[in-house]
């Protein structure tokens, strides 16, 4: 995290440990992340009996995926600045939007994206 990840461009992390695979977070405690939210998430196999998601490819499905019963999830945050922070943040490193003419997301929004600037230390 610290030495491969841009963290002027990602000013927040996030992570999950998985109470159903005795993940308790210890790690990410440990180096300094901060437990948000704990929800209970159902759990479920493929036909081979590894444990899948039902997200793939953009879309949900529960297709040829059985339920095993459900776990709570742990939500991990690590900040790089404060929650209210960051546009000024990104802007300081020099990030900023670059609309994609004639593109627009599924939402119908205006499609962009991130591009740096140079800027001085």
């Amino acid at each position: 995290m610290h030495r491969q990840i841009d963290r002027t461009r990602w000013p927040v992390l996030i992570t999950y440990s998985d109470e159903s695979l005795n993940h308790d977070g210890y790690t990410y405690q440990c180096s300094g992340w901060t437990p948000t939210e704990k929800n209970l998430r159902p759990q479920y196999v493929d036909e081979h009996g590894a444990r899948t998601s039902t997200y793939t490819n953009g879309k949900h499905s529960r297709e040829g995926l059985t339920l095993i019963g459900h776990a709570y999830v742990q939500r991990w945050e690590h900040w790089a600045c404060g929650r209210d922070e960051v546009a000024t943040w990104l802007e300081r490193h020099g990030w900023r939007h670059e609309v994609i003419p004639g593109k627009v997301w599924r939402s119908g929004n205006q499609a962009h994206r991130w591009v740096r600037e140079h800027v001085d230390a």
